[in-house]
């Protein structure tokens, strides 16, 4: 008998969500004793999104006209899917350095830095759609920072990206800058906030928030942090090919102004959304000081949030 024209999309789509709900059901036991377990409702969530990310990438790209849709499959990373980019080169790790999903006082846009702050309910829901992004390369190493908005996230991405992984490791050179006296204020109505950031792209780095840290404060304990995790500084090679980890915003706009040779005074140029990935390859050899030891594949994807984008960017 003919089958009904959609009848094999559907059972396609039917398949596609199932796979990814039992993926995360039948994730290993938890490894690490802060770990709590994945909530039933948050497989689901993750099912429903993904289905809704697919419906979405299939009317994106019916509107688009041939030449545009042509452009965008040549441009490299297509809906978030990592796969598709070319390895790294040889000697070089890939890096996917991750912002924590959405907390309650991103929401209500106040500084957060070192004050310890849960993800909301949005904010465990963007973290699984890390996983479904990650799922498809091979993960063997996810580091957090030790606050547990970062660790949450990527306790969570973990399960269902690369279950098999043991556990998140914890380095506390990652954790989120210090803003000293601002933490709890909200960014926008504070004259002393656009006055340091102000200074910081005139190439004062060194300056400090009143009671925190500077840019260059941050950009050599990141450093520090990445040769801890064999990222930087490693003469034998590398020890990793797909790293995962999870960091903060105004933490990762630093790091990544460093690690491609920028200049940390243009930090504030780079975007950082919640729960986004940026992707660099890694000269693991390059010592911790060097000039530029990473090269840019993309920054602040925000792809695989489909739906689910709250658009806190920090």
């Amino acid at each position: 008998r003919k089958i009904p024209r959609g009848f094999s999309r559907f059972c396609r789509s039917f398949s596609c969500d199932f796979a990814a709900l039992r993926c995360v059901q039948k994730s290993k036991p938890v490894r690490h004793s802060h770990r709590r377990p994945l909530p039933a409702s948050l497989c689901i969530a993750a099912s429903q999104a993904a289905r809704c990310r697919r419906i979405a990438a299939t009317r994106r790209r019916a509107s688009m006209p041939r030449a545009a849709s042509l452009a965008t499959l040549m441009a490299g990373v297509v809906l978030g899917d990592l796969s598709q980019l070319a390895p790294p080169a040889k000697g070089k790790t890939r890096l996917y350095l991750c912002r924590h999903g959405q907390t309650d006082w991103n929401a209500a846009k106040k500084i957060q830095g070192s004050v310890d702050r849960e993800l909301n309910e949005l904010g465990e829901r963007q973290a699984l759609l890390i996983g479904e992004a990650l799922k498809s390369v091979d993960i063997t190493l996810v580091a957090a920072s030790p606050l547990s908005r970062a660790f949450r996230t990527a306790d969570l991405a973990m399960n269902v990206a690369c279950p098999s992984v043991e556990g998140v490791r914890i380095h506390p050179g990652l954790r989120e800058m210090n803003f000293g006296e601002l933490e709890g204020a909200v960014a926008a109505e504070s004259s002393l906030y656009a006055e340091v950031n102000a200074a910081w792209a005139s190439g004062d780095v060194e300056r400090k928030w009143p009671a925190g840290e500077s840019p260059r404060d941050v950009e050599l304990r990141g450093r520090q942090a990445l040769a801890g995790l064999g990222l930087l500084g490693q003469k034998d090679g590398p020890l990793h090919t797909h790293v995962a980890v999870v960091c903060h915003g105004r933490f990762n706009k630093i790091l990544l102004s460093s690690l491609l040779g920028r200049g940390i005074d243009k930090c504030g140029e780079i975007q950082q959304g919640n729960c986004c990935i940026n992707v660099v390859d890694v000269d693991v050899a390059a010592a911790v000081d060097a000039a530029q030891p990473a090269t840019e594949v993309a920054l602040d994807s925000r792809d695989h949030l489909n739906g689910v984008d709250a658009d806190t960017p920090s």
